[in-house]
């Protein structure tokens, strides 16, 4: 086994946010970029490259949103990086997270630079000639005292960023804490061993280029898998049981015992997107806001809120019907209502 289990804890299911930071964004040139970087993290959980990293606990994701920081400055280290992020969370624009060793789902974020903005100091270099990294991920304790996992990328096309991102997602997954899937404390992750290998993967025509991760199932670099490759014992998932799975329900009918119906959570995310200006105050665009309504509510089925919709409609017409009586309404047990959705470096000391 290359990558041992180390005992630490993992990210089961991430709740993945993105930042991108730098003026070239939100209303720059690179709003196309964004927003397809955007739809690459949504379509990366729902790919079969997830069924990799299921042998090693991770056992989906979701995403979840956007922010947008243009004024940061051109240069960071660590400590502005944490200051920031900490200024995000207490401004709302990014969500507390919590304990990976306790919760099953956490968010994380994901932040890409532009061309405009490095990083360089604290021993971290990105997005300049001769930085060490393409990319890297760590952690810092919030001022509630849990981990923030954070993640950044440098600024390349489509492709290649892609490739970074999908590195340090799986490894900020596996590895969060430096002490979980490593076998020296993060110097050596799973998806530092297939530097230079790449794969693709498609989701509703979009395909996209990943980079492949070590299998310690195949002892070799895999990018997807058909199916998820069963978790490796010993592991983190050892003392681990999944709650209650929520089932989705679309079309029509009656619904199998026990089905419950609900909007299906591809509608309520991802959110719009924030902007946060240097006061960190945050705004949402009307835009942005009239999207994301349209996409929840057009086009919105009846089985999406009633479970049973022809019983809602015999009871409605009863109820109708003795009042035009002057009768009294007699009591029903009231229509099931919705269900709750369910959510679900790149080379360089510490990747």
């Amino acid at each position: 086994m290359l990558v041992p289990y180390s005992g630490g804890p993992i990210v089961r299911c991430p709740l993945i946010h993105t930042s991108f930071w730098g003026p070239a964004w939100g209303d720059g040139p690179h709003t196309n970029l964004s927003n397809q970087l955007n739809q690459f993290n949504q379509d990366f959980v729902a790919s079969n490259a997830m069924n990799v990293i299921h042998q090693y606990g991770i056992t989906g994701g979701v995403f979840e949103g956007a922010t947008y920081l243009s004024w940061v400055p051109s240069v960071l280290d660590p400590g502005s990086i944490q200051s920031i992020i900490q200024s995000c969370i207490n401004a709302n624009a990014i969500p507390e997270p919590g304990n990976p060793a306790t919760d099953s789902t956490i968010p994380i974020l994901i932040v890409y630079l532009d061309e405009n903005t490095i990083i360089d100091g604290g021993g971290r270099s990105v997005n300049f000639p001769g930085a060490v990294d393409y990319g890297y991920h760590d952690s810092f304790n919030t001022t509630a005292g849990h981990p923030l996992i954070y993640a950044f990328t440098g600024y390349f096309d489509v492709n290649f960023t892609t490739v970074v991102s999908s590195h340090e997602f799986c490894e900020m997954v596996t590895d969060p804490l430096y002490n979980a899937w490593t076998p020296d404390g993060g110097f050596n992750e799973i998806g530092d061993y297939c530097e230079g290998t790449s794969d693709t993967i498609s989701v509703s025509g979009r395909t996209w280029t990943i980079q492949k991760v070590w299998s310690d199932v195949d002892n070799s670099c895999r990018g997807t898998a058909p199916n998820p490759i069963p978790p490796i014992t010993p592991g983190p998932m050892g003392g681990f049981q999944l709650g209650a799975q929520v089932i989705e329900s679309r079309g029509r009918g009656p619904r199998p015992s026990g089905q419950v119906s609900h909007l299906p959570f591809d509608r309520l995310l991802p959110l719009p997107p924030k902007h946060v200006d240097q006061s960190f105050n945050v705004t949402t665009r009307e835009e942005d806001q009239n999207r994301y309504l349209n996409r929840l509510f057009h086009p919105l089925r009846h089985e999406h809120l009633f479970p049973d919709f022809p019983r809602f409609l015999r009871e409605a017409a009863d109820f109708v019907e003795r009042r035009s009586k002057g009768a009294p309404a007699t009591p029903h047990p009231p229509a099931s209502g919705p269900g709750t959705p369910t959510r679900g470096s790149v080379r360089g000391p510490r990747t």
